[in-house]
């Protein structure tokens, strides 16, 4: 596993590396890299013999019913209608930035549905530091 492979994807004696190892490794062997942006690996001949799985924002992401079932569970059971889908299109359906509205909007001890997703507020907001810091 090489995480934050975005970090040193401009080194090209990396990429040589990695695209070496790709290339060479015994077939029990698996390689996973994650980043922020497609690493610059030539694999189209892996690709092509199904030996590339790419997982993008779109199959990271919560789907809508995802999001209103979570928001179901934490408020036992009942939700504001429009609030699940207004947490999802402002956190794009990210898991973690669901549960991080979710706990910004929480209230005593449940969730007080119907008042909105709570703005970021600047440096002070949890929410607002997890998206600056990705």
């Amino acid at each position: 596993m090489l995480d934050d492979y975005h970090v040193v994807a401009g080194t090209p004696v990396v990429n040589e590396t990695v695209h070496f190892l790709l290339n060479n490794l015994p077939p029990n062997v698996h390689l996973c890299l994650a980043g922020r942006h497609q690493p610059p690996l030539r694999v189209e001949r892996l690709a092509l013999q199904a030996q590339v799985h790419d997982v993008g924002p779109q199959e990271l992401a919560f789907e809508v019913e995802e999001v209103k079932q979570l928001l179901s569970r934490v408020n036992g059971g009942s939700i504001a209608p429009g609030l699940a889908d207004e947490i999802a299109v402002s956190t794009e359906c990210w898991p973690a930035g669901v549960v991080l509205a979710v706990q910004s909007a929480r209230k005593g001890k449940g969730i007080r549905f119907g008042r909105g997703v709570p703005p970021a507020s600047g440096g002070e907001s949890r929410l607002y530091t997890l998206f600056y810091d990705l």
